[in-house]
């Protein structure tokens, strides 16, 4: 009975040879055989992607831009199969598997490269205003693309020799992406720019200075420079100071001796802005509430929290910028 399964066996697989795609695997458990099969399979469709000519740009740590066109030959391998049929038979120390894909399959690899081209022409029209983001959806486009280059390989192989189209070429993206990666490289120069201040000038000076102080190494490990020239900055903090308010209780007393000192209170209210100007984009915008309360003075008390809305800010744009 054995004898005559492994006759069907050859007999399934040397119908129309030419028609199907055969990987096979033998493991002690099914799972494994079946895994092995598939990689199997995958390694018959092992192939040279077709050698094309396309720009390959480059943005170094000076942040020179350079171009040049290359003629580059890639080895791929399939990593995603559909429509695989498992012939399976059982041996004395496992399984022995052959996973199979034959013509009758291509229909199913037509009818989804449509699918990833409509996916794809909807990817294409969405815009995005955060270039992070655009850059994510242009890696996406990237990696449907790739899928349709896995299936057009395995079409080929089944022998449907129509010429696969999409909607925009690999290259193409990539060239894009290329593009994003070169804005984000620039040399960012950060420009502080109080809108609206505080009434007392002083503290103004000691907000930018706060900011300052405590920007600087966060700056100097990213490219970063704070500049005062607000015609080169490309990166602006745009701050409105928009409620100051400063409450003093007076010391409390008992048979005229003094229980409790003066206590100041500052509340602040502010809203922050970080504007890209590389990419024209509004990369933050929220309000910012601080306080705080000091026994020593109301110049005392302003202070400790115009460095607290220091600290607020700088976290901020560390959040924007480590993600870039």
């Amino acid at each position: 009975m054995k004898f005559l399964n492994k006759i069907l066996l050859l007999f399934i697989l040397s119908v129309n040879i030419f028609a199907n795609i055969t990987g096979y695997g033998n493991k002690t458990t099914l799972e494994e055989a079946k895994k092995e099969a598939l990689v199997n399979l995958a390694n018959q469709i092992s192939v040279k992607v077709d050698s094309e000519f396309y720009k390959e740009a480059n943005v170094d740590e000076e942040n020179n831009y350079s171009e040049k066109k290359s003629n580059k030959v890639k080895l791929t391998s399939i990593k995603e199969f559909l429509g695989v049929e498992f012939i399976i038979n059982r041996l004395k120390s496992g399984y022995e598997v052959y996973a199979v894909i034959d013509k009758d399959d291509i229909p199913l690899y037509l009818s989804e490269i449509e699918k990833l081209n409509k996916e794809i022409s909807y990817k294409l029209d969405s815009k995005e205003d955060d270039l992070l983001k655009e850059k994510e959806n242009y890696n996406n486009i990237l990696d449907l693309l790739e899928k349709i280059e896995d299936y057009r390989y395995i079409l080929n192989s089944l022998g449907y020799s129509k010429t696969i189209k999409t909607v925009v070429s690999i290259v193409e993206i990539q060239n894009k992406i290329v593009e994003i990666n070169k804005k984000l490289n620039e040399k960012k120069y950060m420009y502080i720019d109080i809108r609206k201040s505080f009434e007392y000038i002083p503290y103004n000076d000691y907000l930018i200075k706060d900011l300052k102080r405590k920007l600087e190494y966060f700056a100097n490990k990213n490219n970063m420079i704070i500049t005062t020239n607000k015609e080169k900055g490309n990166i602006i903090i745009k701050i409105s100071i928009d409620n100051v308010i400063t409450e003093k209780t007076e010391p409390f007393y008992y048979n005229n001796k003094k229980i409790s000192d003066s206590i100041y209170k500052n509340s602040l209210s502010a809203t922050l802005e970080i504007y890209d100007k590389r990419v024209n984009n509004i990369l933050v915008e929220k309000n910012i509430n601080t306080s705080s309360k000091s026994v020593i003075s109301e110049d005392s008390v302003v202070k400790n929290n115009i460095r607290k809305l220091s600290y607020e800010i700088n976290n901020e744009i560390k959040k924007v910028f480590t993600k870039q």
